[in-house]
Formats: structure tokens, C-alpha cells, sequence
């Protein structure tokens, strides 16, 4: 038996700054996807092989892998889904 989520799918275009010329990708994935997980799809999508420190900049929100050299504001990235980062019908949003 398959079993369907019932998500939206989010579009996600991932570009390195300062690249010339322009480096992107873009993917879909579901909203209800960890920023944990968009991490980990981020990696496979460039070839990477998850060998730097990372973090996700939500408004004045840090969500990365918690480490107590980091202090206490980062947050989990695995507790919190992508579609509550970036609402449905966002038209841009930075990560």
C-alpha cells in the first residue's frame, strides 16, 4: 500500500553568491520537510558532501545542528518544517 502526504510542494531555488558565472540549482520538495532534511537535499543537489558548518537564517531566528559552542539561540533545524519558515504563497524568502 502507498500512503500519500498531504503537503504542498515547495519549490526551492538554491544559488551560491558571489559565483560567477551563477551557480543554481533548483529542486521541490514538501513543505513539511525539517530544514534538517532541506540541508541534506541541498547537499546531494551540489555535489556536497556535508563537510562544513551550516545554519538557516529565519528573520532573526538561527536553526542549525545545536552545539553548545554556538550558544542558546541556535535552534533545532530538525524542529521546524520548511512550510513554517516560508508560508504558502511566499513569493521570495532567504534561508
Amino acid at each position: 500500500m502507498i500512503a500519500f502526504r498531504n503537503t504542498s510542494i515547495y519549490q526551492v531555488r538554491i544559488e551560491l553568491a558571489h559565483s560567477s558565472p551563477l551557480v543554481f540549482r533548483t529542486v521541490k520538495v514538501p513543505g513539511d520537510l525539517s530544514l534538517g532534511g532541506l540541508h541534506e537535499v541541498i547537499q546531494a543537489a551540489m555535489g556536497w558532501e556535508c563537510c562544513h558548518l551550516h545554519q538557516f537564517h529565519v528573520g532573526k531566528v538561527f536553526y542549525g545542528q545545536p552545539d553548545p559552542a554556538y550558544g542558546e539561540d541556535m535552534l533545532d533545524e530538525d524542529s521546524v518544517a520548511l512550510a513554517r519558515c516560508c508560508p504558502e504563497g511566499a513569493a521570495a524568502a532567504s534561508l
